[in-house]
């Protein structure tokens, strides 16, 4: 009898399941999304949007200890954060892998740059971190409409960013695709798939001379796998 303090215990079967929808990206911002909403809904039922200033539109508006009241300055206001949450993540999508794979990394030989240019560009990334702290938590606080242009500012630039991943990726990998049968040659053919881990399958000529060797010139035993 399994007690309600208790996880009952699960077969592989299960644990596998599990685990590829804990590590999918889909399931946990499925998750994420359902937690944001439900939570959502609880300010509403409790009346945190009705009245608020952080819930609102246009002026007047406090943003870093000045109120706007101003339409003109307002929009700008916005553009400008706008502008700058999109510069925030072309330097968070190209200054922070490099720091994590060439600087950080053990198996990365070299960071691209000289010991002391390294730590300089490490330095001037932490200081354009907490300068795009302190202006994203100032719109964050401030008001909704802030919050609307940042999100909008990542919509735009992580599609731009990552979309050029994508495509370098598949274009890597299409040349080295083309590498890989220059190499092998016009009389070699690609290793065929097998669940016979005994099977060792090799170019005609190499598996030629192996079987020679072995067995003999003019062995019929029909294990040659040419």
């Amino acid at each position: 009898m399994i007690s309600i303090f208790e996880f009952p215990r699960l077969g592989p079967p299960c644990t596998e399941m599990f685990g590829k929808h804990v590590t999918s990206p889909v399931f946990s911002l499925a998750g994420a999304y359902m937690y944001v909403g439900g939570f959502g809904l609880f300010l509403f039922l409790n009346g945190f949007y009705s009245g608020s200033p952080l819930f609102a539109w246009g002026t007047p508006v406090t943003f870093m200890g000045q109120t706007i009241t101003e339409l003109r300055t307002y929009y700008l206001t916005l553009l400008a954060l706008f502008v700058h949450q999109n510069v925030n993540n072309w330097v968070n999508s190209v200054v922070y892998p490099w720091l994590l794979n060439c600087v950080q990394d053990p198996k990365s030989p070299t960071s691209g740059y000289s010991d002391f240019s390294t730590l300089v560009l490490v330095c001037l990334f932490d200081l354009y971190s907490e300068i795009d702290m302190i202006l994203v938590v100032s719109g964050i606080a401030s008001q909704m409409g802030f919050v609307a242009a940042i999100v909008a500012a990542n919509v735009v630039s992580s599609s731009a960013i990552n979309l050029q991943y994508l495509r370098q990726k598949r274009k890597d990998h299409a040349g080295d695709a083309g590498t890989d049968q220059d190499a092998r040659g016009p009389d070699q053919h690609e290793i065929p798939p097998t669940d016979d881990l005994s099977t060792v399958w090799l170019p005609c000529d190499h598996a030629s001379r192996l079987h020679d060797v072995e067995h003999g010139e003019g062995c019929d035993c029909g294990e040659c796998i040419c």
